[in-house]
């Protein structure tokens, strides 16, 4: 049991995390990260846009921020922690699912923004498909979807079990059987986390990727425990 002020001389590290991500994934994975890096996370859970402007500015490390070549010249990212997954979900089942990004030719797609989806969909969007910025949380990107103003959505997930984001999906209110999502993601997606050149920040990063690397067994059961 802990002792009073037993925490005293843990160092506190500021986190920045999108308030999109599964919740309860996301505290149990900054856990054991935290248990073997020997410090304490002060999380703040805002847009992703926040996460990024908070990584920039060197105030937080910033969760699920991907490497580009304008972030690389700003931001220093750690080993990948784990993969994700971007998937496609259409607004009606009868539709059939979007298996492979040629399938978004033409359609308007909503997806977190400024999140990157990977080379290819960021390659494909305007010049393919229109992509529109959605809020952060799954319930309201599905009523954007619901209610017409997008044709797809695109939605990171942080495993290959279709089950598990179908049933995110329920948990968010909605009937996944009334909705074309497809069994496999488009896209498979590394996931880091960032901090700013030559902050005290960045001096931590060789020790998170000790951690990551530590707790790689760890990270791979709460991958397949879902939400």
């Amino acid at each position: 049991m802990a002792t009073p002020g037993a925490f005293a001389t843990v160092p506190v590290v500021p986190m920045a995390l999108s308030d999109g991500l599964n919740q309860p994934f996301a505290e149990a994975l900054l856990r054991e990260l935290a248990e073997a890096a020997g410090w304490r996370w002060q999380v703040s859970r805002v847009p992703f846009s926040r996460v990024l402007r908070m990584a920039e500015a060197g105030e937080a490390f910033g969760f699920g921020v991907s490497p580009s070549r304008e972030r690389e010249a700003q931001l220093v990212f750690s080993e990948p922690v784990f993969r994700s997954g971007v998937w496609a979900i259409g607004r009606a089942a009868g539709d059939g699912p979007i298996t492979s990004v040629a399938g978004l030719k033409g359609r308007k797609v909503c997806a977190v923004r400024p999140a990157r989806l990977g080379a290819e969909l960021d390659m494909a969007a305007g010049r393919d498909f229109q992509l529109h910025a959605a809020p952060g949380d799954l319930g309201s990107r599905l009523r954007m979807l619901e209610a017409g103003r997008c044709d797809v959505l695109l939605v990171t997930h942080f495993n290959d079990e279709p089950a598990l984001l179908l049933r995110r999906v329920r948990d968010a209110g909605f009937d996944p059987d009334r909705l074309a999502i497809g069994r496999r993601a488009l896209k498979e997606l590394p996931v880091y986390i960032a901090a700013r050149r030559g902050s005290a920040l960045a001096d931590l990063v060789p020790a998170l990727n000790r951690a990551v690397a530590d707790r790689q067994t760890a990270i791979g059961r709460l991958l397949l425990a879902g939400p």
